[in-house]
């Protein structure tokens, strides 16, 4: 049962996180009118955020419970989230979007170390296969799921549908 509850955890957060993976070529071509050059600068401000969130975690770790990381992490991403939906500029969009790498890197990096701490060694290795088979597939599904949606409601509506999505994450960890 506790680790169907971190995979129920994770889940709730990559299906609606991973849309900005999957409509970021919108976001930068539809919305914000950007070509190749700027679409690779708003993916390096994914990077950016990842490994600031990956650098920092430590720290809030030392200061904050893994479900408080959690929480912290899609309440941000929720309001990234948000901004991007109504971001008319790469200067907006740059800083918001370093928001979503750190939220993703701090998510992805606590519930794979919490994972790891609760199984015992000798199923350590299956229960991470598992991980990346959920997460993976979540990605996989989730994109298809919000290309549809886009599709129909527009990529605003998407974004918005995204971050209410993140907030109930938001609560399901507090």
């Amino acid at each position: 049962p506790v680790i169907r509850t971190i995979l129920l955890r994770f889940v709730t957060f990559v299906f609606p996180a991973g849309a900005v993976w999957a409509l970021l070529p919108l976001i930068a071509s539809g919305q914000l009118g950007l070509g190749a050059n700027g679409y690779g600068v708003l993916f390096a401000a994914l990077g950016v955020g990842a490994v600031i969130g990956a650098l920092g975690l430590g720290t809030l770790k030392r200061h904050l419970s893994s479900n408080t990381v959690l929480a912290v992490a899609a309440g941000l991403f929720a309001g990234a989230l948000v901004g991007l939906a109504v971001a008319s500029t790469i200067w907006v969009a740059i800083p918001l979007l370093m928001v979503c790498g750190f939220g993703w890197a701090a998510t992805v990096t606590t519930v794979t170390a919490e994972l790891q701490l609760f199984v015992p060694g000798w199923v350590r290795a299956r229960a991470l296969g598992i991980l990346l088979v959920v997460f993976l597939g979540t990605q996989a599904i989730g994109a298809a799921i919000w290309g549809q949606v886009t599709a129909e409601l527009g990529l605003r509506n998407t974004l918005l549908i995204c971050a209410a999505l993140l907030a109930v994450s938001t609560m399901m960890v507090a």
